[in-house]
């Protein structure tokens, strides 16, 4: 019986956890991508919400 590669460390910071156990250490870069693209959608939204009067 052949066993499954082990994960490398890369993947192991890309990896999903769905139970939400441990939190899994996340690039630097990655995070601050997401921040910038999160301020992005609530700037959207917030445009969003005046021409719609909100």
């Amino acid at each position: 019986m052949s066993k499954l590669p082990k994960p490398t460390k890369k993947q192991k910071q890309f990896s999903i956890n769905p139970e939400g156990k441990g939190i899994k250490r996340i690039p630097k870069e990655l995070n601050t991508m997401a921040i910038r693209k999160r301020i992005e959608d609530i700037e959207e939204q917030r445009a969003w919400d005046k021409a719609w009067r909100l």
